[in-house]
């Protein structure tokens, strides 16, 4: 007795340190994925073999010894700091198989460790040894884990997503009993993206990754056991090194990252000013036109008369090079004139918005300490009081007009060119301070865009943003054209028009205008050769458009900070564009290098996202009276200390392995749903290619319980109605699970800052309305329904007339509402009538009608009977039902009709039930719907056993049968080679308890609570009331009649469906076919249960494809 006692309080003990380690989900891991995880995953796995030399085992053993640890916690440790270099995570879990020669009992072991940046190899492999003996002291089967957690947890493998199979090798040194332990338990590493395994050979260790092929690369392969290689080494040589210094690059990628991809540098005119480009350009071409304004024109040499009368002005003033002066006008000839004139005179000049609130223009002037203001007498009495100077150009006009039209000073490049105000953490903008230099290596003899002579640029841009510099001083550097639009806010039309009147050459502007413009206003962009967007992320759909619409036009992807003059990197987007493709921002524009660090700025290998540093010629000289700022994001380059400076621009990116750069966020900006870490520009990306949706924006809203939620804000195409559950069916097998937002909102405009970027901050929250048109019950029936409905699907108010489905109804709820109903009403009612009288109103004259709609004669349920394709029959499976099959219906579509064949028990006992009998009857029930062949069947559970005895009959009458798909289920004659243990509790009233958690933690949080009420409290009566009800007989009838069926091989082809429970099967499940047939198996990584739910059954529904085609064939 104290025996039991003792051992109860020992698994009381256990389950209490496991639920301390894993009863959080884990953070999900940044894996240097060269592919996005796909909603529904074939696991399509493949090897990569490499070997530990003999000498460095060896060594590995001699160190282990030392330390007085195994050399297999030693690899582990290996592999857990390479999980935290990648994934710059301190909270790691990986699974463990390990074993020995004579060790029979293998578990998987959860190891989860904390590694502290600052940690020595030695305190992580102490950490990592501790963990290990008390996983191993208070180890519980997996089985049991995943009982108790799994559901908790959710996700395919809610612990972990690398696994380590180690055989072989010593475990702990000191050894200790596996007792308690099944022979086999689960084997879950089908679950996981990356597996290791390590076995010991007598020339060493034999070591192979066994990788998701929908995930990764096989050189990103090469390369992770590389790097696995290199930590090794280093660690051996040096166990004090802190993991976070550990070198794992080898000199040949390093020199890749930090040299190869940093080419090539091309010659400019690095020693010139902007404004001694420009007069180079005017005496090259003083009489072509520079400037463009409404009907007005103005020559090179018109211009720079009248920048140096302005210039000469000012001189008079004694402005000095150290002086800064404010431009603040409207947009017009004299705004470019101006800016030029203060270039000339040695001064720098501060832009400035006049949208802005006075208080933040006010905030620019007294900052940055102008000297001087150059607006007009209207303008000017709207300014805020400042202690700069006031230069009305409108009153000086004569004045201006007599200074000289020539001027002889030049400017350094290295002075001071303009100072742009950006927006600060702090609330208070920022001025960023660029030099001459940083903007002629802008423009000047570049390779990511062609400047010539004949271009016309168009200023979009208001001046006081970055993006103006690239339009206005690649044109007037270059001798090219510049159109000014008459008007501060123009419409999109006026541009467009403007583009096509001026017949633009190169647009420069934000993907989010250029959609815009390129959805609603083509016809007017066809004159463009050259389109160079910026400042957001460039959707995919955007980009296929804009090839289509637009051919000869060249679409180029920049990407750069204000804090590096304008743009740093460039793609050119050329060919076809997959949707599964997001658009790099490419490599570095000549003459600038950019580096992917750690935060210890340490180069990150190809795939492994790091923040981006830039250096060269374009970085800014620092943030104006920011002296502690500006240390603080350019700090000395570590990789050219005689060259200048790094910008940290807080940027994350990563490396793809041609070198081009794959923007993934701001690193301040990342959003964690429920522990998954989630990029809100993937988001986008995919709802974007929604058809009919215009733009796209996500971001969260945190509800008043403080949980955080996904909201997809969509502008929809003209004439095209918003339906936010076509969107979310659109994307749900595009995006995994936990990226499908919540809440989808339609926006007529997205709200945009003044230089046309998306303001997040104006997104509205969503609202959560309930419909108007809700019908009150009209009788008790109605009511007692409506209060089954409101707590089974915790949805309040219902009314009489919504529909079952769209509340979010399932098949598995249906089962629990008609065993509710017949409760309440004492009448029984057949699931199936859920698809046609999906109503309270339908259900309640079916309820108080008395006629039986228990029908005993027919099987065939009308599921989806519309299309013109043979249909598919789909026949019942353990329970007798076939609501199961709904969600294939909706999947496969509208075109492809779908019929049920339920079971239907009028016979007067078990003992005259057959699979022949029901297949003779079944197919008795088809030929009402479609005489001849070809038939398309499947089956299901027990029904893939029917289904097979259906095809062969109807083969024996010469009827051609196209499918015949078998879904989960083995040959009753055969015995598995090993069954599982999820497979041998799979009448636990645990599992069963637990399959409804699967359906709990994917509906709403707040149909949670009452739905888990009533699954535990029916699963309670289940276990004390007596097994004799209707669907209990109906699958013990099923059961014994699929027990003595003896199935002949089948003589053709047929497709095999496989799921997690009979992993254990032999190949085929035990089915055969003659020597004319062919037996097509695919593996799913799939609950029983979950086989044909989202997202599982797009899978079947591409396997069904696939089979059909290749038999067509």
């Amino acid at each position: 007795m104290n025996n039991i006692i003792l051992e109860k309080k020992n698994k009381e003990r256990d389950l209490e340190y496991w639920q301390s380690k894993i009863g959080v989900k884990p953070a999900e891991l940044t894996l240097p994925f060269d592919h996005p995880r796909p909603s529904v995953s074939s696991f399509e796995s493949e090897f990569y073999n490499f070997t530990i030399e003999k000498d460095i085992k060896e060594n590995m053993k001699d160190f282990s010894k030392q330390e007085n640890v195994s050399t297999s916690i030693l690899i582990m440790t290996i592999l857990k700091i390479l999980l935290h270099r990648y994934c710059n995570e301190e909270d790691i879990s990986i699974g463990a198989h390990i074993s020995k020669k004579e060790q029979l009992n293998i578990n998987t072991l959860v190891l989860r460790t904390q590694l502290q940046t600052d940690m020595t190899f030695r305190d992580a492999l102490k950490e990592v040894t501790k963990v290990v003996l008390e996983a191993y002291e208070h180890q519980i089967s997996f089985t049991r884990l995943v009982d108790e957690f799994g559901e908790k947890l959710n996700g395919n493998n809610p612990f972990f997503q690398v696994m380590l199979n180690i055989r072989n090798l010593d475990f702990i040194n000191q050894e200790k009993s596996a007792h308690g332990l099944e022979k086999a338990d689960i084997d879950y590493s089908g679950f996981v993206d990356l597996s290791l395994e390590i076995k010991e050979m007598h020339n060493g260790l034999k070591c192979s990754f066994l990788y998701d092929r929908e995930l990764f690369e096989k050189e990103t392969i090469i390369r992770i056991s590389r790097h696995f290689n290199r930590l090794l080494e280093e660690v051996l040589v040096n166990p004090e090194i802190t993991i976070s210094r550990i070198p794992i690059l080898t000199n040949q990628e390093r020199n890749q990252l930090l040299v190869e991809w940093n080419k090539p540098t091309i010659s400019y005119p690095r020693n010139s000013s902007i404004n001694q480009l420009f007069e180079e350009q005017v005496k090259l071409h003083p009489d072509n036109v520079a400037l463009v304004f409404g009907d007005k024109e103005m020559t090179y040499k018109e211009l720079n008369k009248r920048a140096n009368q302005i210039a000469n002005y000012l001189r008079k003033l004694n402005l000095t090079n150290k002086d800064l002066v404010a431009i603040c006008l409207n947009r017009s000839i004299d705004m470019l004139a101006s800016i030029l004139g203060v270039l000339k005179a040695g001064g720098a000049y501060v832009p400035v918005d006049l949208s802005y609130p006075k208080k933040r223009i006010g905030y620019m002037l007294n900052d940055s300490g102008a000297s001087y203001v150059i607006t007009t007498e209207s303008i000017s009495n709207k300014l805020p009081n400042c202690n700069s100077k006031l230069i009305c150009i409108d009153k000086e006009v004569e004045t201006i007009a007599t200074q000289p039209s020539e001027f002889s000073q030049t400017s350094d490049p290295e002075n001071l060119a303009y100072v742009i105000y950006t927006s600060g953490s702090t609330g208070k903008p920022k001025g960023v301070s660029i030099s001459h230099r940083g903007v002629v290596r802008l423009v000047k003899n570049i390779t990511y865009a062609n400047i010539e002579k004949e271009d016309t640029f168009i200023n979009l841009t208001p001046i006081a943003f970055d993006a103006s510099a690239f339009e206005i001083y690649g044109s007037l550097l270059n001798g090219a054209k510049l159109v000014i639009l008459n008007s501060n806010k123009p419409t999109f039309k006026e541009i467009a028009k403007e583009i096509e009147k001026k017949k633009v050459t190169i647009l420069g502007t934000t993907p989010s205008k250029y959609n815009v413009l390129l959805e609603d206003y083509t016809k007017y962009l066809k004159g463009l050769k050259q389109v160079l967007l910026g400042g957001e992320i460039l959707p995919v759909r955007l980009a296929q458009k804009s090839l289509k619409r637009l051919k000869g036009c060249h679409l180029i992807n920049v990407y750069g900070p204000t804090e590096n003059s304008v743009n740093t990197t460039s793609y050119h987007v050329k060919g076809e564009v997959s949707e599964s493709y997001t658009i790099p921002i490419g490599r570095p524009i000549s003459n600038d290098r950019v580096y992917i660090l750690d935060k210890y700025l340490q180069p990150v290998p190809i795939g492994v996202i790091g923040e981006l540093y830039m250096s060269g010629d374009g970085i800014a000289k620092g943030y104006l009276n920011r002296k502690e700022l500006t240390n603080e994001r350019f700090i000395p380059d570590p990789f050219h200390k005689s060259e200048g400076r790094l910008y940290k621009s807080g940027d994350l990116v990563r490396y793809r392995s041609d070198g081009n750069i794959e923007f993934i966020g701001r690193k301040d900006d990342q959003v964690k749903i429920r522990g998954a870490r989630i990029e809100l520009g993937e988001i986008e990306s995919i709802v974007g290619l929604c058809p009919g949706v215009r733009q796209a924006v996500a971001g969260t809203y945190i509800d008043r319980t403080g949980n955080k939620d996904l909201v997809a804000y969509v502008v929809m195409n003209n004439g095209v109605k918003f339906d936010q559950q076509k969107i979310r069916f659109f994307i749900q097998d595009k995006l995994p699970q936990q990226m499908v937002p919540t809440f989808f909102v339609e926006l007529e405009d997205v709200p945009i800052t003044p230089v046309g970027k998306i303001d997040r901050k104006r997104l509205p929250e969503p609202v959560i309305s309930v419909s108007e048109q809700i019908t009150l019950p009209r009788n008790q029936t109605e009511e007692k329904l409506v209060q089954l409905w409101e707590t089974l699907l915790g949805v309040k108010p219902i009314g009489v007339k919504d529909h079952y489905f769209e509340l979010g109804g399932n098949s598995l709820l249906a089962m629990q509402l008609f065993s509710e109903i017949e409760k309440e009403f004492n009448k029984n009612l057949p699931v199936s009538i859920i698809f046609k009288d999906d109503t309270i109103e339908k259900l309640a004259k079916h309820i108080t009608s008395n006629e039986s709609l228990i029908d005993t004669s027919s099987s065939l349920v009308p599921i989806q009977p519309l299309g013109i394709k043979p249909p598919f029959f789909c026949i019942h499976g353990g329970g007798g039902e076939v609501l199961v099959y709904r969600d294939l219906a909706l999947e496969l579509g509208d075109e492809q009709p779908l019929y049920g064949l339920k079971f239907v028990n009028n016979e007067v006992s078990g003992e005259s039930i057959s699979v022949e009998m029901l297949a003779d009857r079944y197919i008795k029930e088809i030929r009402k719907i479609q005489p001849t062949g070809p038939y398309h069947l499947l089956g299901y559970c027990f029904g893939g056993a029917i289904a097979h005895e259906m095809a062969y009959k109807l083969l024996e009458e010469r009827q051609k049968v196209s499918l015949l798909a078998i879904l989960n289920f083995a040959n009753p004659m055969r015995k598995p080679v090993e069954i599982t243990n999820s497979v041998k509790k799979s009448n636990n009233y645990k599992v069963i308890i637990g399959s409804n958690l699967r359906q709990l933690f994917n509906m709403p949080l707040k149909q949670r609570a009452t739905f888990l009420k009533s699954k535990v409290k029916n699963a309670i009566q289940l276990v004390r009331t007596s097994p004799a009800t209707v669907k209990v007989s109906n699958r013990t009838i099923l059961r014994e009649a699929i027990n003595l069926y003896k199935p002949n091989p089948y003589p053709n082809n047929m497709l095999l469906i496989r799921a997690n429970e009979y992993k254990g099967y032999e190949e085929n499940l035990g089915w055969d076919t003659t020597k004319n047939g062919r037996i097509y198996e695919y593996n799913m990584q799939a609950d029983h249960e979950a086989l044909l739910k989202e997202p599982n059954v797009k899978l079947v529904v591409k396997y069904l494809g696939e089979y059909l085609t290749k038999v067509n064939q």
